[in-house]
């Protein structure tokens, strides 16, 4: 009996019975973060009779969907910190066994090297870091707890430092031996959360602004009717659209992990 329990609890023999198809892990938290936004959408709105425009936390905090957002964002959150986890694998394996072998002196060469190291064990922290952020804004709805889902959102935020490691890694990939491919796509939705987020909080507190004052952002009932006749409407309004697409091209940065860990075939080489 203890001999199964130890053996369920095994987190090698666990990873080892998914091999060679550990990619599904970062596909699956994209598959349900996509059909998460778009059916928590969907719902809220045909609950209401009208199309939202609402920031993407106040329809995931809304009836009936608030239970199933805060669900698949617990299951998004625990899926992003395991399939980087297990990216972070795949790169250490590059590091020691492929790039030492290479004749390019660019990457192979104990300075590159040690940065690598570096950016490989900062993109891990950064991923649980930014997985508890997601954990949080999915427990702690907008409608009841803002403060909370707000320190939620800034850890959020490490995404952005986390994409930037991964695009230097995969470009030293590229250029050492093109180990990997040249990082096109990931370098798109690294610009676009990078550039997005700061963009977004910017076009929000000029709407606040020009409407009345930054404390309206507390005020629930003018975040989801917010004025239509109000100078700053169609600002506000631009600002929850960048937002979803912004939201949204987290879908791509897990699809991209996902054919990066499946082109690896060296799985059964590497020690958990």
């Amino acid at each position: 009996m203890e001999e199964k329990f130890n053996d369920f609890f095994d987190f090698e023999r666990f990873i080892r019975r998914f091999e060679p198809n550990l990619w599904i892990f970062p596909f699956l938290g994209g598959l349900i973060l996509f059909f998460t936004l778009i059916l928590c959408h969907i719902i809220a709105s045909y609950s209401r009779g009208y199309v939202l425009f609402w920031l993407v936390s106040d329809v995931g905090a809304a009836t009936p969907v608030a239970g199933y957002f805060s669900q698949a964002l617990d299951i998004i959150s625990i899926l992003h910190v395991f399939s980087s986890y297990l990216r972070c694998k795949q790169i250490e394996y590059y590091i020691k066994r492929v790039i030492p072998e290479s004749k390019n002196l660019n990457v192979n060469n104990p300075e590159t090297i040690k940065i690598l190291h570096q950016k490989n064990y900062q993109t891990f922290i950064y991923a649980i870091l930014s997985g508890i952020g997601f954990n949080s804004m999915g427990n702690f709805g907008s409608f009841q707890h803002l403060g909370e889902h707000g320190i939620g959102a800034t850890l959020m935020f490490l995404t952005i430092p986390f994409l930037f490691a991964q695009k230097y890694i995969a470009e030293k990939l590229y250029e050492c031996d093109q180990i990997e491919s040249r990082p096109i796509s990931m370098t798109i939705v690294t610009y676009i959360v990078s550039i997005g987020w700061p963009l977004i909080s910017t076009i929000f507190v000029c709407s606040l602004l020009i409407h009345s004052s930054l404390m309206n952002w507390f005020n629930q009932d003018l975040r989801l009717n917010f004025p239509n006749d109000s100078p700053a409407f169609y600002l506000y309004r631009f600002a929850i659209i960048l937002e979803w697409l912004v939201i949204m091209s987290y879908t791509i940065m897990f699809f991209i992990i996902t054919k990066r860990m499946k082109l690896f075939k060296h799985w059964n080489r590497i020690v958990y």
